[in-house]
């Protein structure tokens, strides 16, 4: 499967930050501008960091040029949040002959990938959580790459890690970068795609607001792989710039322009603490992997990440560790899940009599008690067990839905366009002074006071809470009535399709019964000319028939004539003087008289016994 196009789903995780309860996504977001006839990509909006545009500018004449490799900053100003520790540690990779002795960059390329990368020195002054000023290069540590297996470019699931707790890919431990690699080497045996839910069930990031690298650790009595280095300290100052090579589209970003992670450390990294939902799959592959893993069994993450090199050792360390636990077994295990579902299924009774089959709610492996940890940080909670808003539920999807869908109208959206109310330039001040604070405005004002002017918004705030309130119901209702309706018209197509193609079926039999029908007419119109050929052929044998009789029958007379002729002269040559001119050849001897056959006939006697 293509790393790249792996399904990766949003991961609803509960995350402590100091603004309460979130779902911790990344906001940066790039665009293209036109400089001097040139395309470059420029960062917009307001950064994780905390600092605007303009901030990051007012900071850039503390900054040293250093000509392709970009700007970096000498001092710590902007970066108070970032530990002490981390600018004690410059980098082994300060020049061009020790970025030569990593090889060639094509090496850690995914196979496959059309990617073209670079390794760029950095400057002595250089730490890793500097920022670049035009998002075009980033540090990643090279024991990441060379140890841990991790190939550019990143994989959607790793990306969706980063961005769910923010954090730049120098920002995190390397054990989380084995952690986050042997899962998805693990999930590849099962044939699964890593989903974050799954992840973040089995673990979590905390105490990550220390200006220091953010560590990902096992849920206690969800350990799945032992850290990949019990001490990692041969690393931190290990770090590189790698980009995508010039007129190279960066891989880092999306086909909108929008970094796939966040490319430099964050002041802000999410805290994730629990996942608030798993679905019914994932459920299920959870305590699969449990079963296999009891009894305190966990998998060698060094063991694991060798999949790469050498994947037949580590099918082989998978069978000998957790036998039961593969493909065919999980899906057996997925099957016998559904099965039972099914048959645990409830029958309730409903209006009119009517029962229907209700599968009984599954009991997914998923606290929902508060943690120590969040009471130990004394952050604040909203819990929304029983929040319920016009007699629905409120859950913590609506709350983020909400969230999401304010992004782009609260603060400023980077616009040029100065007549835009949400151009950070656009003159709010000078347009309310010259427009609406008119000499009599002022004055009724003023006649009201202060304390009824405040009612009025709060009345008017108030309705417009009401009014909003009921427009966004009936919006989401009208949504829900067209997915409904995008629904029915999918089954209405499924249907005329179906329909079509039996038309086509019934085209087609009807199309071969003309054919069979052409072949029976023609072979009737055969039939009938044979007929008529043989009736002719009956007429005219008739006919010949009839002359032959005729021909037979007058052939008969002309060899009676000739007979009787013959016996004529023998008579006149033994009976010399008699008179034979009274005989007739054509009567007989009838009681002594010449008389006709027809008479003789009449009388009944025999021809040949005349009287």
């Amino acid at each position: 499967m293509d790393p790249q196009s792996e399904p990766i789903r949003s991961a609803k995780v509960r995350v402590v930050g100091k603004e309460g309860l979130f779902e911790g996504k990344s906001t940066v977001r790039a665009s293209k501008k036109a400089d001097s006839g040139d395309e470059s990509l420029e960062r917009r909006g307001v950064d994780l960091q905390g600092h605007s545009d303009a901030q990051w500018s007012e900071s850039v004449s503390d900054m040293t040029s250093v000509g392709e490799v970009g700007v970096i900053s000498s001092s710590k100003s902007g970066y108070e949040w970032v530990s002490d520790t981390m600018w004690k540690i410059p980098t082994k990779f300060a020049d061009a002959e020790g970025v030569r002795r990593l090889g060639s960059p094509s090496a850690w390329v995914r196979k496959g990938s059309k990617v073209n990368i670079e390794f760029l020195p950095c400057l002595p002054s250089e730490r890793v959580c500097h920022r670049g000023p035009n998002g075009d290069w980033f540090f990643i540590y090279t024991c990441v790459l060379a140890e841990i297996g991790v190939r550019f470019p990143f994989t959607r699931f790793e990306c969706a890690v980063l961005r769910q707790i923010n954090c730049a890919p120098s920002q995190i431990h390397h054990n989380s970068w084995a952690y986050m690699r042997a899962f998805q080497i693990l999930m590849e045996y099962l044939g699964e795609s890593p989903a974050l839910e799954v992840f973040f069930f089995l673990f979590q990031a905390k105490s990550v607001d220390r200006g220091v690298w953010v560590t990902l650790n096992s849920h206690q009595g969800r350990s799945v792989f032992c850290p990949f280095k019990p001490t990692y300290r041969d690393f931190k100052e290990f770090y590189i710039k790698v980009r995508s090579v010039e007129d190279s589209f960066p891989f880092f970003l999306d086909e909108h322009l929008a970094e796939r992670f966040p490319l430099y450390w964050n002041k802000r990294p999410v805290q994730c603490l629990r996942v608030e939902e798993l679905s019914d799959r994932d459920a299920d592959l959870v305590e699969f992997l449990f079963l296999n893993l009891k009894g305190g069994k966990v998998l060698n993450t060094s063991e694991v990440l060798k999949w790469d090199s050498d994947k037949e050792s580590v099918v082989g360390y998978f069978e000998s560790k957790i036998p039961d636990c593969n493909t065919s077994s999980l899906k057996s295990f997925f099957k016998q899940r559904a099965e039972k579902e099914v048959s645990s299924s409830q029958v309730v009774k409903i209006e009119k009599g009517n029962e229907v089959n209700k599968p009984a709610e599954r009991k997914r492996p998923v606290s929902l008690k508060r943690l120590r940890s969040e009471e130990a940080f004394g952050k604040k909670v909203i819990d929304l067990t029983d929040a319920k808003c016009c007699g629905r539920e409120v859950s913590l999807k609506d709350v983020a839905d909400f969230t999401r869908s304010q992004e782009a109208l609260h603060g400023f959206n980077g616009t040029e366009d100065l007549s835009s109310l949400w151009c950070e330039h656009y003159p709010f001040s000078i347009i309310a002074d010259e427009h609406f604070r008119s000499k009599a405005d002022l004055e009724s004002l003023g006649k009201v006071g202060k304390v009824a002017a405040a009612r009025y918004m709060q009345v008017e705030a108030a309705r417009l809470l009401c009014i909003s309130r009921e427009l966004e119901i009936q919006a989401v209702e009208e949504e829900s009535s067209q997915h409904e309706k995008k629904a029915d018209l999918v089954e209405l197509e499924k249907s005329l399709k179906l329909a079509r193609d039996q038309v086509v079926l019934k085209e087609k039999e009807n199309g071969l019964l003309i054919e069979e029908n052409s072949k029976l007419k023609t072979k009737v119109s055969q039939l009938t000319k044979d007929k008529s050929e043989l009736e002719n052929k009956v007429v005219e044998l008739c006919g010949e028939k009839k002359e032959a009789e005729v021909s037979k029958k007058a052939h008969g007379f002309e060899m009676f004539a000739a007979a009787w002729d013959r016996a004529k002269a023998q008579v006149e040559l033994f009976v010399p003087g008699v008179n034979l001119e009274k005989m007739d050849p054509v009567k007989v001897v009838y009681k002594g008289q010449l008389v006709d056959d027809d008479q003789v006939s009449a009388d009944g006697s025999d021809d040949h016994n005349p009287q």
